[in-house]
Formats: C-alpha cells, structure tokens, sequence
C-alpha cells in the first residue's frame, strides 16, 4: 500500500446535532471516541477540518425542510451552532461551512484539501444517514480514500443509519474503529 496523506474531517458535532433525541450510538460515546481521535490526531499533527451547519443570522438560508422544524437550528454564532467542549477547532483548522447536507458543497473543502495534499479522509460525524453519506459520497466521486471511523459516527435515525451504512461499505468507504485506522497509517509509515 502506498503511503497516504491523510486529514481528519469533523462532521457536524455541533450542540444542535448532538441533543437530538434518539441518537444512536448515545451522545456521550461518540464524543468520548472524537475526543480521544481528536487529541490522537493532533499529536500525529494531521490536518483537521471541521465542516460545519451555520445558517445565516436572518436565517434566509435555512433548508426547505427546516422551515417548519427548526427554525432557529444552527444561526451563525448561537449556542446550537457551536461545538462541543472539547470540540472546538483551534486555530489551524479550518471550519467548512455547509447549509444542507455534503460538506463539498462549500468549494472550499476540496479546494484546502487539494492544497494539503490529501488523499486520505478520516471521517467522524454526525449524521451517518445525512450528511456523512452525502460528503463521503462526495469524497468518493474526488477520489478520496475513506475511512470512516464507526465509534466515531451517530444518528438520530439508527436503521436509517445502518442501512446507509451498509450501502456505503459495499461502494465508497471502509469502516473501522478510529483506534484501528490510526493504527494503519502510523504502522504504514505516518
């Protein structure tokens, strides 16, 4: 295999996302395993990119299907738009805005990971039916490698999930926990 240059993509581990009801697997534990990827990661000094909701202060960009379900999801600089403590990107990793659902859809993610140089994207996130698939999908048709890292993944929507999942892993992507994929690429000479 040969050597890959990797980056960690964040996905939406934003509040609003994460006290959705239903989550599966529980908040607490896909943020315990981002956490413990997230520190892995900066101490390999890999890139990180957060991609990111935010809807406009007016809120004229919400998506169509949030007009009646959530008006208030996610405007740029509330509490339901920021991360996490212990989430929240530092200085040298850029943060994708995204209104619906690929985070491709901003040009300036495969614009920065062109620049970077990246093949290879870890993937964690929220939602593994939604946006996960779309941006891995996404990724895919770019020619990105793709790990998604499975304890590092949840929705709100666990047979949904699955079934996307499963789809994913025959097509576009390989699943493995994040301890795992780590484990490969510095064995693979990171």
């Amino acid at each position: 295999m040969s050597k890959q240059n990797p980056a960690l993509l964040l996905i939406d581990f934003q509040n609003e996302f994460l006290r959705r009801p239903a989550m599966a697997p529980y908040a607490a534990d896909v943020l315990a395993a981002v956490e413990n990827t997230l520190r892995k990661c900066r101490s390999l000094r890999l890139p990180i990119l957060h991609v990111h909701t935010i809807i406009a202060a007016d809120r004229a960009n919400r998506p169509p299907h949030w007009l009646a379900e959530s008006p208030l999801a996610c405007v740029e600089g509330s509490e339901s738009a920021a991360c996490p403590p212990g989430l929240e990107p530092l200085d040298d990793e850029p943060v994708i805005t995204k209104q619906f659902y690929s985070g491709f859809e901003n040009p300036l993610l495969h614009r920065e990971l062109k620049r970077l140089a990246i093949d290879t994207l870890l993937v964690a996130g929220l939602y593994s039916h939604a946006c996960i698939r779309s941006t891995v999908l996404d990724a895919y048709a770019r020619g990105y490698r793709i790990p998604i890292l499975e304890d590092a993944i949840a929705s709100p929507e666990p047979e949904h999930a699955r079934l996307s999942n499963e789809w994913l892993k025959r097509r576009a992507a390989t699943f493995s926990c994040a301890q795992a994929a780590l484990s490969t690429l510095t064995t693979a000479g990171l």
